[in-house]
């Protein structure tokens, strides 16, 4: 878990390969069970309607495939049922990135990110710092902090015994 451009689906696909186990993004899971980018389901149905999609899905890949390494939305932990779900199934890794290094990656992506569409670069730097603000302290209960800062796979190495004692 981790905000909006932490790297989750990058480096949640490394830690899969180097564990030998599947890789779900639970964003592109969606997509592909409603046959709808996630744009298009906030543009024609809205985020709250997307969050309900994202709990229903978060549930099911949870209680179907255990060992998987999966990429949540940012936002998939703040529904109160999807919180106490990943906690209860599953080792739950924050992806910790420095605000300032989040408002750089996300503003040069943000026409991906549904959220953030259509903002100037001031109104970006904006909204992603009040939202940091009210999901970090969520972010923060998470099991294990991973220093996201860079994106490099080798950020598995010195972790990787604490994560693998979770799967014994």
């Amino acid at each position: 878990m981790g905000f909006m451009g932490s790297g989750k689906s990058l480096l949640g696909r490394s830690l899969a390969k180097l564990l030998k186990r599947p890789f779900i993004d639970l964003d592109q899971y969606i997509e592909e069970q409603e046959m709808l980018s996630i744009g298009e389901i906030f543009e024609t149905q809205g985020e709250k309607h997307f969050r309900e999609l994202e709990e229903k899905y978060l549930k099911k890949v949870l209680e179907s495939d255990s060992e998987a390494v999966i990429a949540l939305g940012g936002g998939t932990p703040f529904h109160p049922s999807s919180f106490d779900l990943i906690k209860k199934k599953s080792l739950s890794l924050y992806l910790k990135v420095s605000l300032e290094q989040l408002i750089i990656r996300l503003s040069l992506d943000s026409a991906n990110r549904p959220l953030l569409r259509a903002l100037s670069q001031d109104q970006i730097r904006a909204a992603v710092s009040q939202l940091f603000a009210a999901r970090e302290s969520t972010y923060l209960k998470a099991d294990v902090f991973v220093n996201a800062e860079e994106l490099k796979e080798d950020i598995w190495i010195d972790l990787l015994p604490e994560i693998q004692r979770y799967h014994k």
